[in-house]
């Protein structure tokens, strides 16, 4: 399974969080099992989400407009996490 595919169907089971804030904030309550990354993503949200332990760092090939249109969101998207 690609990583696409993956998100796909993460997104179809509807369990997931968009933006940098609330995955940082969720993996301090250790709820993050993976966590997904625009090609485009800056290099300080890279950091803020990377280090911890247990937790699956994707990188997309998809840039963040198009991350946000597979999410169908109407604002770029550079972390998708579940």
């Amino acid at each position: 399974m690609n990583n696409l595919d993956k998100l796909k169907k993460i997104l179809k089971d509807g369990k997931y969080f968009v933006g940098a804030n609330v995955t940082v904030k969720k993996l301090k309550q250790s709820l993050i099992k993976q966590i997904f990354l625009s090609s485009n993503c800056p290099e300080n949200i890279r950091t803020r989400v990377e280090g911890y332990e247990g937790v699956e760092i994707i990188q997309m090939s998809e840039n963040s407009y198009d991350l946000a249109m597979i999410c169908k969101k109407q604002f770029n998207v550079n972390v998708i996490s579940n």
